[in-house]
């Protein structure tokens, strides 16, 4: 009688067997297990420590509402962007115009018309109008 070997589902399950013992105890005698904490009943939360609830819970019909506005405020949002018209025309011109647009002695540096002694006399006074009104008791 010839000897066939065994199909490899058998072996298979003959070899898983064992392995998943030898695995299942090595893990037992590892000594690696955690103890569960031990509850310290002094340590717990009173119910007088607990957060009051909430006072004005906005109800599932505000809350829709405010999703709808905010719904109808972006599709407002978005049609005025589409309406805009963007300006592809060269920047330079812009800035020209803007320039032009300024009053040139606002532009330039500050000249040196104040003397020293009329600079300090300012701070002074600015000092003295920055300081707070007396304490009222």
């Amino acid at each position: 009688m010839e000897k066939r070997p065994l199909p490899i589902r058998c072996t298979m399950k003959h070899l898983i067997l064992p392995v998943s013992f030898m695995a299942l105890a090595g893990v037992a005698l590892s000594g690696h297990a955690q103890d569960a904490p031990a509850a310290n009943i002094n340590s717990m939360p009173r119910w007088s420590e607990f957060p009051l609830p909430p006072e004005k819970v906005p109800t599932p019909a505000e809350l829709l509402a405010k999703v709808t506005e905010t719904q109808n405020q972006r599709r407002q949002l978005r049609t005025e962007v589409r309406a805009l018209v963007w300006d592809e025309s060269d920047p330079n011109v812009f800035a020209e115009t803007a320039r032009d647009k300024i009053n040139p002695s606002l532009a330039g540096p500050v000249e040196g018309s104040y003397s020293v002694a009329e600079i300090e006399a300012l701070a002074v006074e600015l000092r003295r109008k920055a300081a707070p009104p007396p304490v009222i008791n």
